[in-house]
């Protein structure tokens, strides 16, 4: 025991005969995506733990930035007393996230969601989440525990992309892409509120050299439910209107993973979904018609040599 507490004295610069200030706790993060290496560094900057009590309320909130994420150390970073507790960990909180609860502080009654979501706003995108939880037990104040936590994604990875429509002119005559039905809410537990839907207008971005508009890092909420596709929680349609509310294009979400054989692809830790779109209109007249399909660089990049 007296080579533990100078250990802990060590790390955490304690004072002998003021031991409950001492930090106790070293949490670390893993996630290995679709693989078995640890590559949470690539694809999260900042991670929030929440701690929760054995009575299931908000105690702590632990922000780690990028040089904490890279360093790995097992130092403890913070005090917990004696007692069981339960940490759900919150990655990549940006600017399109906010935490939101019904229930001040309780964990079973917490959520991510856009912060525009109750505010009637614009929600052009989700941040790239992660969510991971743990259950500790804390042991008394002269001994420290270090843990890890096993993050999971929140989100799918999104890509859409527009041909055969004009350049634009002038911003009132451009093209407004909608995702309707749209999943609004995780818990955290990393499931989707069901009742939860809206609608989501990702920003187009014209390439002016290849004559194509096209998302831009658009992430949707996880639309599976424990790594199978949901169709109850894949209700999203994609809609494609004119600068007139006309609608060019309408089309499920859902129906076009079946119909294209992107199940797997869709259910993925880092799943990736690409979607090309081509407006063909009539030489003469307004008749339009659009091509659905998946885009051909994706399948010569996935599927090299692949016929259709």
């Amino acid at each position: 025991m007296g080579l533990l507490l100078a250990a802990m004295m060590t790390a955490t610069g304690c004072i002998k005969e003021d031991l409950d200030d001492c930090r106790n706790v070293a949490i670390s993060f893993r996630y290995v995506a679709d693989g078995q290496e640890d590559v949470l560094q690539q694809y999260m900057d900042k991670i929030d733990l929440y701690v929760f009590d054995s009575s299931n309320r908000l105690v702590d909130v632990v922000a780690y930035d990028a040089s904490m994420l890279a360093s790995h150390s097992d130092d403890p970073l913070f005090r917990l007393a004696e007692g069981r507790y339960h940490l759900v960990a919150v990655a990549n909180d940006g600017d399109n996230t906010t935490v939101a609860h019904t229930d001040a502080g309780a964990f079973d009654a917490m959520f991510i969601q856009h912060p525009a979501h109750e505010e009637g706003g614009t929600i052009e995108t989700h941040d790239h989440n992660y969510l991971g939880s743990l259950d500790i037990d804390v042991p008394g104040r002269l001994e420290y525990i270090h843990e890890t936590v096993e993050m999971h994604s929140a989100h799918v990875n999104m890509d859409i992309e527009i041909h055969g429509l004009p350049a634009p002119v002038r911003a009132a005559e451009g093209y407004v892409l909608s995702i309707e039905g749209a999943n609004m809410q995780t818990n955290f537990n990393n499931e989707i509120h069901r009742e939860a839907t809206g609608t989501i207008r990702p920003a187009l971005v014209y390439d002016a050299q290849s004559g194509v508009y096209r998302t831009d890092d658009l992430a949707l909420f996880r639309i599976d439910s424990q790594g199978t596709l949901d169709a109850a929680l894949c209700r999203h349609q994609i809609v494609l209107a004119d600068g007139t509310g006309r609608e060019v294009a309408r089309f499920s979400l859902y129906d076009y993973i079946t119909a294209n054989n992107l199940a797997a692809e869709a259910v993925k830790q880092e799943a990736y979904l690409p979607v090309s779109l081509t407006v063909n209109t009539e030489p003469e007249g307004d008749a339009v018609s659009v091509t659905i399909e998946v885009p051909s660089w994706y399948i010569e990049e996935v599927t090299p040599g692949w016929v259709e």
